[in-house]
């Protein structure tokens, strides 16, 4: 029995531009990459699957004066965790960077041939239907506690139209996770994400990936680009802009003017070959941060796992998260999951970790 708040993929997956680009350099999101892709072909899924690489671009001339508001406003501020790994990849030189993107404001980009896109609502919705789970929504989830059953083993899953007692339960709401299990407050916190979405630019037809990331001035942290198939550029991040806003915040109802006008902004300078660009939509997405950069998978209570904390780069992961999850409902061992994972007993270390 899926319980959703919302719907199937209301939250931040059915929010996002839908990256499917691994770490070259990390077998676990390769693996999970390789069997959705197959699950795919094989269902005949129609997500809008395009397999176009993608480019982590570098900046010509980064630009100054950006007000960057530190701590309060950088979710990767101060945590433990070592910078992703992407490994030797092949390299864009300045003309390589306008000529694939009709662009000359960056010097440099590393070039990632396996990066894919898709519609992860799409995603999410086949990978729905071929578990042949029910799904209950709109329902939310108040609480969670021991339910008694038979032999003492069930949990109470309180909602607001009734309740739900389960031998196993798994939460798996990202940043949402910590309103049903406060314990983790300490290592999880949300985070509010923007983008925008244009209306279809015939220029892009000429591009020569399908996304790209920069690491921007300071201020901005990372802007993240996918073009659809119909040529719309769906551009987000700039959430450091947003002061005391986009950390710890749940509210995905509501847009910040100052990160908007940045997205677009940045479309207009650094883009000019596209224009005119308009803007068809904008929208809020909630992330899900731990402060050691590393997902929490794994059961938290007697019974209760979950599934959170993907740090923005969860659809090479997630598949591989819930295979992770089926394993240890089933009885699995942590010595038996992928490194990876953090299993049972190592996500209880990691916020004892947190705590001390």
């Amino acid at each position: 029995m899926v319980i959703d708040a919302r719907g199937c993929a209301g939250g931040a997956t059915g929010r996002n531009g839908g990256h499917l680009w691994s770490n070259p350099t990390s077998d676990f999101e390769q693996q999970n990459v390789r069997e959705l892709l197959q699950f795919l072909e094989e269902e005949g899924v129609d997500c809008d699957l395009t397999q176009d690489g993608a480019v982590a671009l570098e900046r010509r001339n980064p630009e100054v004066g950006v007000v960057y508001h530190d701590e309060e406003s950088d979710p990767e501020r101060g945590l433990d965790g070592e910078d992703e790994d992407y490994g030797d990849t092949p390299l864009w030189t300045a003309e390589d960077c306008e000529h694939g993107l009709q662009t000359a404001s960056f010097s440099a980009a590393t070039l990632h041939k396996g990066a894919a896109q898709f519609f992860p609502a799409k995603v999410a919705a086949a990978l729905l239907r071929s578990s042949k789970a029910s799904l209950n929504a709109p329902v939310k989830v108040l609480a969670i506690s021991h339910g008694g059953g038979t032999d003492g083993s069930h949990k109470l899953v309180q909602t607001e139209h009734g309740n739900v007692r389960a031998r196993h339960v798994v939460v798996a709401t990202n940043g949402w996770a910590a309103e049903l299990l406060p314990e983790l407050r300490e290592h999880l916190y949300p985070c509010r994400n923007q983008v925008i979405m244009t209306k279809p630019l015939p220029a892009t037809s000429d591009w020569q990936v399908g996304a790209f990331s920069v690491d921007s001035e300071v201020g901005a942290r990372e802007l993240y680009a996918i073009r659809r198939p119909d040529g719309r550029i769906c551009l987000g991040g700039a959430r450091a802009l947003e002061v005391g806003a986009a950390v710890g915040s749940t509210d995905d109802a509501t847009l910040s003017d100052e990160v908007g006008g940045y997205l677009r902004k940045f479309l207009d300078e650094h883009f000019s070959s596209l224009q005119p660009v308009e803007i068809e939509a904008e929208w809020t997405g909630i992330l899900g941060f731990t402060r050691d950069r590393r997902p929490l998978i794994g059961e938290i209570r007697p019974g209760v796992f979950v599934a959170a904390g993907f740090c923005g780069h969860g659809m090479p992961q997630c598949t591989g998260a819930g295979k992770a999850l089926a394993q240890m409902v089933e009885g699995g061992h942590d010595d038996e999951l992928h490194p990876f994972v953090r299993g049972p007993a190592n996500v209880k270390r990691a916020m004892n970790q947190t705590a001390d």
